[in-house]
């Protein structure tokens, strides 16, 4: 899988990365390896680094700019918070979603295979660790 070969091109986040990308191989596995199976994530809100990434076939390869870390950061929180149903999400000022025991909750509209799925989650955080690893040695 070429996909993780790249993702595993630079040291990021240590164990939890690492960790990140086995979760993620194992649900595409159950997912048979999807391309796409004609669902997607939700776009609204999507930071314009994914859209660019979409518009150039989603080649591993592409590297898109994401701009200033901190209007990445809050972009990337803003279209992860969409994606969450909304039992999942904070009533209060802060959009992000709430932490609490939802395991026994319906959590289908994530798992969505290939390109157009939990795939873009794990590049878009590539991209970010990417630059925050590029501003650390700058």
């Amino acid at each position: 899988m070429a996909h993780l070969g790249v993702l595993q091109s630079l040291e990021l986040g240590g164990d939890l990365w690492q960790q990140l990308l086995a979760t993620w191989i194992e649900l595409e596995q159950k997912l048979c390896f999807v391309r796409d199976g004609g669902r997607k994530l939700l776009m609204k809100n999507q930071p314009p680094a994914v859209s660019s990434w979409f518009k150039n076939a989603h080649n591993v390869q592409f590297r898109p700019t994401i701009g200033p870390i901190k209007a990445y950061s809050l972009s990337w929180w803003k279209w992860w918070t969409f994606c969450q149903p909304e039992w999942h999400t904070s009533t209060g000022d802060e959009p992000t979603p709430l932490i609490a025991d939802d395991m026994g909750k319906d959590w289908d509209f994530l798992l969505v295979g290939g390109n157009n799925g939990i795939m873009c989650l794990v590049f878009s955080l590539f991209w970010w660790g990417s630059a925050l690893k590029k501003d650390q040695v700058e």
